[in-house]
């Protein structure tokens, strides 16, 4: 199977220059933000990469639903792409974006955390609002 995706990567979605361009597309989102907030500081931390990995995910989980939504198309116009001639099977693409999924929210749960939680829970302890979580 990591062979085959190997191969996939390596044809229709390389690695390396995909992360070029999620960065340089996070980052023109970003500083037009810090403009707009008139932040004149800027400081490269994990928020920044986990904000680059983001898009770099949602590019190749959009890269794989193109792949498995022009499949039949692919097979008649493109058919040496990896996908059509069989070198690399729908299964294996299929796990692709649970995995990168996971990995996006496992990365961004100390977001979560400090921007989310936090607020949210003196926001609730300031109005007097009683939240029951049940198992």
């Amino acid at each position: 199977m990591f062979k085959r995706l190997a191969v996939y990567y390596k044809e229709m979605f390389p690695l390396l220059p995909r992360f070029f361009v999620a960065a340089i597309m996070f980052f023109e989102i970003y500083f037009v933000l810090l403009l707009n907030d008139g932040v004149t500081t800027f400081h490269f931390d994990h928020q920044e990469l986990i904000g680059i990995f983001t898009i770099f995910v949602f590019l190749m989980i959009l890269r794989i639903a193109d792949d498995f939504k022009d499949y039949e198309t692919d097979r008649r116009l493109f058919p040496h792409r990896a996908l059509p001639s069989g070198r690399v099977k729908k299964k294996d693409l299929g796990y692709c974006p649970q995995l990168y999924r996971s990995g996006v929210c496992t990365s961004q749960y100390p977001l979560y955390e400090q921007y989310w939680l936090v607020p949210l829970s003196l926001h609730l302890r300031n109005s007097h609002v009683l939240l029951v979580l049940q198992a």
